[in-house]
């Protein structure tokens, strides 16, 4: 989930390749869905849930480029 990765719509628009609306829309199905009201609660619903697994501090991607790829 992009969400978990702490992502702007705008990043996630760029990396799906669909808007930062369609985005906001997908998101806001997400906590209708989840019965949430931010991205913060809907990452640890659906790490408590088991639809997104949970990561501990040295899971979390390097900072860098936003496919994850650390620059040199």
């Amino acid at each position: 989930m992009l969400l978990a990765d702490a992502l702007t719509a705008d990043s996630i628009g760029r990396r799906l390749g669909i808007s930062t609306r369609t985005v906001h829309k997908h998101v806001e199905n997400l906590y209708r869905k989840l019965g949430t009201r931010d991205r913060v609660g809907t990452v640890l619903r659906a790490q408590r849930l088991g639809l997104l697994p949970s990561r501990g501090p040295r899971e979390r991607r390097p900072a860098g480029r936003a496919d994850g790829a650390v620059s040199r």
